[in-house]
């Protein structure tokens, strides 16, 4: 179970996302509502927690994935390469500069 459970992230990356950023989208406003504005669980504003998952899942799960991924891939031909450096490795790209992403 649980190595479907970390292995579900690096099989769906894409779907990964959509529910992570719906999810964090919807905590969030449950902490304002609750932590700022005071509410009781009972008095939080359901319909306001929606349009908060629905922004989340388009904009952030849905737009940015295909703007920080996708586009990013072609703006960034190294990316790829950079990513899976290993951290020791990344110190040496620090002192060349993040213009070797561009090469």
């Amino acid at each position: 179970m649980a190595m479907s459970v970390l292995a579900f992230p690096k099989q769906y990356p894409f779907a990964t996302n959509m529910i992570i950023a719906s999810g964090k989208t919807s905590v969030a406003d449950l902490i304002v509502q609750c932590a700022v504005e005071k509410k009781k669980l009972e008095e939080v504003n359901w319909t306001r927690n929606a349009a908060f998952v629905a922004f989340g899942f388009a904009y952030l799960g849905g737009f940015q994935y295909w703007l920080q991924v996708n586009m990013f891939r072609k703006m960034f031909v190294g990316m790829d390469k950079v990513a899976e450096m290993p951290l020791s490795d990344l110190r040496v790209l620090k002192r060349r500069g993040a213009f070797t992403l561009l090469m």
